[in-house]
């Protein structure tokens, strides 16, 4: 008669998720075994945290010889993440000073064309998507945001001609109006 050892069966750490129909994978130590003990949880590893609560999961290694050996894991269910909110979307304009988009809940972190922390530097034209994610894993939100960078516009201040202008014409105008005659001037002054 032969005796042969038990396989290794680790199923890792107890997970936590959040309430989600997104399944959700399981990282074991030891590979190779199956997942049982849920409906939720497939043969493969993938858990589906539709219902709150503690769950426990069974994972089964079994050795060339037809040993098993198992383990468990004690899976949390959480509520849902608060939804995150990247705040509205944004219009500046080419080589502005930079701008700090604020999302909520606090603690989030900003991804695409932006700095982690939000600021946001106008330095090419167009339409910019950003991303404001809090949480991680399954316990993560996020909602996106458009910045937009227009051309700046030149904008040419008005003054008054006797302020801007001290300067006479000195010749001879000749206009037509409507009717006989003509109109003249010798002197045509913008003061």
């Amino acid at each position: 008669m032969t005796v042969y050892p038990l396989p290794a069966a680790n199923a890792g750490t107890d997970p936590v998720f959040c309430e989600s129909n997104l399944p959700q994978v399981l990282f074991p130590i030891t590979v190779g075994g199956v997942w049982s003990g849920d409906p939720n949880v497939t043969a493969d590893g993938h858990f589906t945290p539709s219902v709150q609560g503690v769950h426990q999961l069974i994972y089964t290694v079994t050795s060339p010889q037809g040993c098993t050996n198992m383990d468990t894991v004690q899976v949390t269910v959480a509520p849902p993440a608060a939804p995150a909110d990247a705040g509205p979307d944004s219009l500046i304009c080419l080589n502005a000073t930079p701008i700090q988009l604020t999302g909520s809940p606090g603690a989030g972190t900003w991804t695409g064309d932006i700095s982690i922390g939000g600021i946001f530097t106008p330095v090419v034209t167009g339409a910019f998507v950003v991303i404001y994610t809090v949480g991680s894993g399954s316990c993560s939100t996020s909602d996106q945001a458009t910045v937009t960078v227009v051309p700046a516009t030149v904008v040419l201040a008005r003054t008054s001609s006797s302020a801007s202008m001290s300067h006479s014409l000195r010749a001879p105008r000749r206009w037509a109006v409507p009717g006989p005659g003509t109109a003249s001037a010798e002197t045509i002054s913008t003061r």
